[in-house]
């Protein structure tokens, strides 16, 4: 499929999920497993090893079946609905499972890693950034975290696990004050102020929820538009921070040219 025919879902537009069963569930939980494991994508063809992974998937089902619907656990609605089906995992089930794991394999990027995980149209890769890029960011950033402990912003109920350093509320896109690159003239030039006009050509969409321009409009800084392009000075200012500019921005503009 050519870039010019890929089409994104808009996030004002109404979107229908239909729900999953929970054997999709399981299957869905079983393929995620296998996913994370290191290069799945050639293991899969092995059938030694597909073997093994059959035996410890069949395995893992008896236990759970026999936990949320074993004896009496059978009538036990508790608080909620169970996670998992009350009939074993089939043969076919199994079959199915893994013949979309070959299947997924096939269309194994290598040259940027990217391969299709357990959600649908959730993507990964474990090898899309070089090893110098991450470093450079790694270092970059290391001087927001050189803070004394009772400043760090731990992420809510993270356990002291993920550390908030820079969160995008604190540097959005603002319509009329950030500074785009424009994509019809390209990165070599100069910088200018993103006005609403040129937003709102952008977001055609905005016209089906209401007739009139918002008075105030604080978009995603993630979002890529058809006519400018965020460079890493843009929404990321760090001037309240102690941090070296020039140490990150070409890590960054790497990174976040991997995603466009």
């Amino acid at each position: 499929m050519s870039q010019s025919e890929l089409e994104f879902t808009s996030p004002f537009d109404t979107i229908i999920r239909n729900p999953l069963t929970l054997i999709e569930l399981r299957m869905r939980w079983f393929s995620g497993k296998i996913r994370a494991k290191p290069n799945w994508w050639k293991k899969v063809y092995d059938d030694e090893i597909v073997t093994k992974w059959r035996k410890e998937m069949i395995e893992h089902d008896t236990a759970m079946v026999e936990r949320f619907w074993g004896g009496d656990e059978y009538w036990k609605r508790g608080d909620g609905e169970k996670q998992w089906p009350r009939d074993k995992i089939t043969v076919v089930q199994l079959n199915y499972l893994l013949d979309e794991l070959r299947y997924d394999a096939s269309r194994y990027d290598d040259q940027t890693g990217i391969f299709a995980t357990a959600i649908h149209k959730v993507y990964e890769s474990r090898s899309l950034m070089p090893a110098d890029v991450k470093a450079s960011l790694a270092q970059g950033v290391s001087a927001l975290e050189d803070i004394p402990d009772e400043e760090k912003d731990w992420h809510p109920r993270s356990k002291k696990q993920v550390l908030d350093l820079v969160h995008p509320s604190m540097y959005c896109l603002r319509i009329g004050r950030s500074h785009v690159y424009r994509r019809d003239q390209g990165q070599g030039t100069s910088t200018v102020q993103l006005t609403l006009e040129d937003y709102l050509n952008c977001r055609p969409e905005f016209e089906k929820i209401c007739p009139w321009p918002p008075l105030a409009v604080r978009p995603s800084p993630y979002r890529w538009y058809h006519h400018v392009a965020v460079p890493a000075p843009s929404y990321l200012d760090f001037d309240d921070y102690p941090v070296d500019k020039r140490a990150y921005h070409d890590a960054y503009d790497e990174w976040e040219s991997k995603y466009r």
